[in-house]
């Protein structure tokens, strides 16, 4: 059974120290322009072989001059190197090739002579061998880590793989029906990944001497426990001073005027955010989520607005006791329409609703405000997205999070964002209101592929991506401002 194990992985060094030798090793580039075009050979006169767009992969064969040779689905050309983000350390370099066989040999006999077998918890650099990962993108699996070398067979995105085998920017996987070799950049952790072992829940550390954090955006909930599915305690808002009791992944245990509950770290800064006093009020911050940042403008409409974001406990729960009256009186006012409308319903209208056939949108929602609509979306903010996900318990992609949050009024909308894009009344962007869905093209601008909620000052709440999940974000940033396609209103 021993030798059984160590084989495949001695085979594996054999074929990988035969193929490297003599052989210009390449490298995974990430492209920073939004468009970016590849060309025959290294000059701008040259003829355009095809597009590639912002954060899409792609191979890096080698350098020359100011530009970079590159292999894209199955298309080598020349790509201007000020578009595309590649560390040239990892071009043709001998050394660290050498360097990595070296390691992998030192472990490969410390395993033989230690135990007779491989152990399945090695780490070599980010991948963890005989671990599962997910594939981010349809990719090809090749038979030799070179991306010259025949194509066993394309892995779909979303698969999940086994770690057999690293080698620089290319680790030997069990795929779908083969065994073979893929780019390092094509994966990501799987939610699979050591589920054979007991999570740890991470203790919460008391802090002997108590930390003071402030709130960071308009309003924030701070909750049972640390997740968002509990339930909630208190509302807090800009600038209140919260203090820190301790954490609990990735969540601050907070107490605020005698009352203690959990809070997203995201949404609390180490100092009060700067607001200016004019005749608005307008503060900026940067929030940076993995490799991008969100740019989240707080606009205050009146010169009054710094004492009223300074609430006593009492002033809060005053206000959401007549916030609840309204909405009794608003609900009891409702039914009283309804019922009339029934009594007259020979007399009355239809009113239509232009949509597609398959995103028929039902309005007979609870006659909720805009305002109302991005307050409950808030909620959610530091959700996680998940792909095909439409609920907080498993997470939320873009259609999934706005078609959950008009469900909670009553409000029956299209699942997709090609649908959604269809549903209620259409409305320029000059016109846009609290609680409109703004729909944008896919990153290559050739159909519908994302949707998120308007809430005002020019921002929209969003599930983006499983780096940020749900954030807040300017409708003017470059990618989304270049991609806004139109607005519709459902209430």
């Amino acid at each position: 059974m021993k030798t059984k194990k160590i084989l495949p992985i001695l085979v594996v060094t054999i074929l990988v120290s035969i193929v490297f030798a003599g052989i210009s090793y390449c490298a995974t580039g990430l492209v920073t322009g939004n468009t970016v075009r590849i060309r025959k050979s290294p000059s701008t006169e040259a003829e355009i072989i095809t597009n590639v767009y912002k954060d899409d992969n792609i191979t890096v064969l080698e350098k020359e001059g100011d530009w970079y040779k590159v292999e894209y689905e199955g298309n080598e050309g020349y790509i201007f190197g000020e578009y595309i983000d590649v560390d040239d350390s990892e071009l043709n370099s001998e050394e660290n090739i050498n360097n990595s066989e070296d390691e992998n040999n030192t472990n490969e006999n410390e395993n033989t002579e230690g135990s007779g077998e491989v152990s399945s918890s090695t780490s070599v650099g980010e991948i963890r061998l005989q671990e599962v990962y997910t594939v981010k993108n349809n990719t090809k699996l090749y038979i030799l880590p070179l991306i010259s070398c025949p194509v066993l067979e394309e892995i779909s995105a979303g698969s999940d793989i086994t770690a057999i085998q690293v080698v620089n920017n290319w680790v030997y996987v069990q795929g779908e029906n083969e065994v073979g070799w893929i780019l390092k950049s094509a994966i990501e952790e799987s939610d699979t990944t050591n589920n054979e072992e007991e999570p740890k829940e991470e203790p919460v550390e008391e802090t002997p001497t108590k930390k003071v954090g402030y709130v960071n955006v308009e309003m924030a909930n701070v909750r049972e426990d640390a997740t968002v599915e509990s339930e909630h305690v208190v509302t807090v808002t800009l600038n209140m001073e919260l203090t820190i009791l301790g954490e609990k992944n990735g969540w601050y245990n907070v107490d605020t005027n005698g009352t203690t509950g959990y809070i997203n770290k995201k949404l609390v800064s180490d100092e009060p955010v700067t607001i200016t006093t004019s005749r608005s009020i307008t503060t900026s911050r940067s929030l940076t989520y993995g490799r991008k940042s969100v740019q989240n403008d707080v606009v205050v409409a009146t010169a009054n607005a710094t004492t009223e974001l300074v609430e006593t406990k009492q002033e809060q729960e005053r206000k959401l006791a007549e916030k609840r009256e309204a909405e009794a009186k608003a609900k009891a006012e409702a039914a009283k329409k309804a019922t009339a409308k029934k009594a007259t319903a020979k007399k009355a209208t239809a009113k239509k609703v232009s949509v597609a056939k398959d995103s028929t949108v039902k309005l007979n929602g609870s006659g909720a405000t805009g305002s109302e609509i991005v307050a409950y979306a808030k909620q959610f903010l530091g959700g996680k997205y998940k792909s095909g996900g439409s609920s907080p318990s498993t997470g939320f992609d873009c259609s999934g999070f706005t078609s959950y949050v008009y469900s909670h009024f009553g409000y029956s909308i299209s699942r997709t964002s090609g649908g959604q894009a269809q549903n209620g009344k259409n409305v320029s962007k000059s016109q846009l209101k609290p609680g409109d869905i703004i729909a944008f093209y896919n990153q290559g601008k050739t159909k519908i592929g994302h949707v998120g909620i308007y809430i005002g000052n020019n921002q929209f709440i969003h599930s983006e991506n499983s780096r940020t999940g749900v954030v807040i974000t300017s409708l003017n940033s470059s990618y989304y401002g270049d991609r806004f396609v139109c607005a519709r209103r459902i209430i």
